[in-house]
């Protein structure tokens, strides 16, 4: 069973950052569809190379199967070798020793829905007028909500909402999260972004504007309003649509 989807992209830079350092990719063939988005950190070189090296290394993973494979079991490998070829490219230039990568994958295969996602990057599915966040930040603002220490609304701006407890890479502690697999339905909208989205736009204004315009066009509607709202972080998102079977 293949999706037949419409996909919108963008990325941008934001206000504040000289480099973009996240990055995405579309892949398909008979893995499925892969739609994923990376955010860099470790500095402008290192952030931007961790993301590419994030995205090539799923990609390349994904490539070499053939149409029969446990795709949970195999997430949780093409994120493994994500992880392994950042380490490796540090441990060839010192210099990009603390870079690192989040990262979110949407897998859509046999009309079943797989996501991954380490870091705060996140995956959203939105169905029947609402919005749901399929994947949970790993950040240290979402463990202190976790032990109800702040509240949802005291997060948004905590001066350590940034700070993540997972990457690819940098920091040593690289595990994923794959949630467990629900069949898809026609009609059904999932959004990939960086944090640089949700830093400035509201989950109902996500659910808003992909209901009212095309993939792309949500896409490019709500980049310029993380900018028009200062744009402090570089902003990716990827709008998924699902027309049919």
């Amino acid at each position: 069973m293949n999706f037949n989807l419409e996909i919108g992209n963008f990325s941008h830079v934001g206000k504040s950052r000289e480099v973009n350092e996240d990055y995405f990719g579309v892949f398909s063939g008979d893995f499925g569809n892969i739609i994923v988005v990376c955010d860099g950190m470790g500095g402008h070189k290192g952030g931007e190379l961790a993301s590419r090296i994030s995205v090539e290394a799923i990609k390349s993973h994904f490539e070499f199967l053939g149409p029969d494979f446990v795709p949970q079991r195999e997430l949780i490998s093409a994120l493994t070798k994500a992880d392994q070829a950042i380490l490796k490219k540090a441990k060839e230039e010192p210099e990009l020793i603390e870079m690192g990568s989040t990262a979110a994958v949407l897998l859509l295969k046999d009309g079943m829905v797989y996501t991954a996602n380490i870091g705060d990057s996140r995956i959203y599915l939105i169905r029947n007028n609402q919005i749901c966040q399929l994947t949970k930040d790993h950040s240290l603002v979402q463990q202190m909500l976790d032990a109800n220490m702040i509240s949802s609304e005291a997060a948004k701006n905590h001066p350590q909402r940034n700070v993540i407890t997972r990457s690819l890479g940098a920091f040593g502690f690289s595990e994923p999260d794959i949630e467990d697999p629900f069949p898809s339905q026609v009609n059904d909208i999932y959004v990939i972004c960086s944090d640089g989205l949700n830093t400035h736009v509201e989950d109902n204004e996500i659910l808003n504007t992909v209901e009212l315009f095309s993939p792309q066009e949500a896409c490019i509607k709500m980049v310029e309003l993380c900018n028009e709202r200062g744009g402090k972080d570089n902003i990716t998102v990827q709008v998924v649509k699902v027309l049919g079977f």
